[in-house]
């Protein structure tokens, strides 16, 4: 039980690529769960009073407002956890980890965007903002997957710790 609580908790050390899928797992099950909920509320709460009258554009603009700021909110609250799982398999690889910062940013800044309610036009197309921000995103997203879940990490001791397969 400690070590799965320190794989969420601290930067420091090294971890192989099995206990990170199991700790990033574990995580995007608990943030789907989560969103899940909150989405299936917050659309529950915005169809719950729909009348002839009601002005679906607005209603539409205002949930996807809404799921954007409780998109952030989950962002932001589980950022440190998937931050500490990924700097510990960067510093597997010898990497400080900086890079997966890059990524966290983009993700805030995609569910900011959707809540100032600039991501799409009046239309309901995706603004170029949000565009760029998605393709940029996939690509960073990309990179990270295959630096922390596919290659290999360093071969015996490195500036961050022991091997985590010596042992």
């Amino acid at each position: 039980m400690n070590k799965i609580i320190s794989l969420y908790t601290t930067t420091s050390g090294r971890i192989g690529r099995k206990d990170f899928w199991i700790g990033a797992i574990i995580l995007g099950v608990i943030v789907g769960v989560i969103n899940t909920v909150v989405t299936n509320m917050l659309v529950n709460s915005a169809t719950a009073n729909i009348t002839a009258d009601t002005d679906l554009a607005a209603l539409i603009d205002g949930a996807a407002k809404m799921s954007g700021w409780a998109s952030l909110v989950v962002t932001l609250v589980f950022a440190y956890p998937f931050y500490a799982l990924a700097v510990k398999r960067r510093h597997d690889r010898n990497s400080s980890g900086v890079d997966y910062l890059v990524l966290l940013g983009l993700q805030v800044a995609m569910a900011l965007i959707t809540a100032l309610g600039l991501g799409y036009g009046a239309d309901g197309s995706r603004s170029i903002l949000l565009a760029a921000v998605l393709v940029a995103t996939a690509a960073m997203g990309l990179y990270m997957l295959v630096m922390l879940g596919i290659l290999k990490g360093t071969e015996g001791s490195n500036k961050y710790g022991p091997d985590p397969l010596a042992s």
